[in-house]
């Protein structure tokens, strides 16, 4: 096709402008800051496709690539994620560059790329015939990036790309639209975590590999699709823990064993939605799924363990709103317990209790806690735990201070 493949730094900042070499600068026929020719195409489905009608509406990203172009199908990831992230303000545009294929060809590998990979192309296609486009502009490399103004004028360029977390693009974003002339403006604030998670495959085994599970069962792929959910459950949490310690908040959680073998036996991956400490109590009271998104995944089930990576988008906005509906604050306080009638054995169950079932404590280490409550709320939760055969009652002795008399 006479287009090479260049793999630099695909990252959309206002400062990466100004390290772009001259060579890179030229790669489009149009130089930054000059208006761009009419350009029409047709997409996948052979309807006339008018670039200028976009103009005036937001910024407009064309984006140059190939099927056979691994960094360009890189990249169509991270195109999607600009697209629905600023769907009111951005059109993004794909250039197909295999004009010499019929467009069928093209239209079955985004069939595929979909199935495979979970993602809609929510952007339009346009399919590059003999590449009149690609050759208008002179664009030599791909992937190639050309970000244009509401009044239809060149302000970037970006040539290759590498992957990058979906943050930095988006903050890439704001500084173009904002380079554009348009006020950075989100529709909303997303954080985006990447997690990985490794987890054993219990089980029998022998020489020919895995054999029977300890639930009896003797399919290896039903064993598999068990631990793939509490794999993709255990990323879900972690995202959370991860969102919550953007906003500066670390609470008490217990240690995820990742062996198959406990000082007390066989572990069983179980479900992590049930571990009792104060990090599950409080994701457990939200309702976090209504604005958790899942970005990408890959996953591998690989001799004894299975592996998963997994890339999240979790809403700010939301996630504070539904701390404040739980009566969850953000500003911690020290609470020192005053106890009365408690030996070391009587304190040891008390704390067990404790960590098991409030929602609010971090630093903990009796008798004085870390808590994100006010000490109000603190004390009423205590009022509602089990403290099993022992008789807890709670008064507030003062500011920062909860007295705790404990009778058998």
């Amino acid at each position: 096709m006479g287009i090479k493949s260049k793999i630099p730094a695909f990252f959309l900042t206002v400062t990466a402008l100004l390290l772009l070499s001259p060579a890179v600068e030229s790669a489009a026929q149009v130089k930054i800051g000059e208006r761009m020719p009419a350009i029409t195409g047709r997409n996948l489905v052979g309807k006339t496709v008018d670039v200028d009608s976009y103009y005036g509406e937001g910024v407009v990203i064309l984006a140059f690539w190939s099927m056979y172009c691994k960094p360009c199908v890189a990249e169509i990831s991270s195109l999607i994620e600009l697209q629905n992230r600023y769907h009111n303000r951005l059109k993004v545009i794909g250039i197909n560059t295999d004009g010499e294929l019929p467009p069928s060809r093209v239209r079955a590998f985004i069939e595929r790329y979909e199935q495979f990979e979970g993602k809609e192309i929510n952007y339009e296609i346009i399919f590059d015939e003999h590449n009149q486009i690609t050759r208008q502009l002179k664009v030599g490399f791909l992937p190639t990036v050309l970000a244009v103004d509401t009044d239809g004028l060149l302000v970037n360029s970006f040539v290759g790309f590498e992957e990058k977390d979906e943050i930095e693009i988006l903050q890439g974003l704001e500084n173009l639209l904002a380079a554009a002339g348009k006020p950075a403006q989100v529709e909303e604030v997303t954080d985006v975590f990447a997690v990985e998670i490794t987890l054993p495959v219990c089980g029998f085994y022998d020489e020919r590999g895995w054999r029977d599970s300890f639930y009896g069962g003797t399919e290896l792929e039903e064993e598999m699709e068990r631990v793939s959910r509490v794999a993709r459950e255990l990323a879900l949490k972690q995202a959370m823990k991860m969102a919550l310690e953007k906003l500066g908040i670390t609470l008490y959680e217990r240690e995820y064993e990742e062996d198959c073998l406990a000082p007390y036996g066989v572990r069983l991956q179980e479900d992590p939605w049930k571990a009792r400490d104060c990090l599950t109590n409080l994701l457990n009271s939200l309702r976090f799924r209504e604005y958790v998104g899942l970005l990408e995944r890959e996953e591998v089930h690989l001799e004894t363990a299975h592996y998963l990576k997994q890339k999240m988008s979790v809403s700010v906005p939301d996630l504070i709103e539904d701390l404040e509906r739980v009566e969850f604050s953000t500003k911690p306080i020290s609470i020192t317990f005053s106890v009365i009638n408690m030996d070391e054995i009587k304190r040891m169950k008390f704390e067990e209790g404790l960590l098991s079932q409030s929602r609010h404590i971090g630093y903990s280490g009796f008798p004085t806690y870390t808590v994100y409550a006010g000490q109000e709320v603190f004390a009423e939760e205590m009022e509602e735990m089990d403290f099993g055969d022992m008789k807890v009652f709670v008064e507030e002795a003062g500011s920062g201070v909860i007295e705790v008399e404990v009778w058998p």
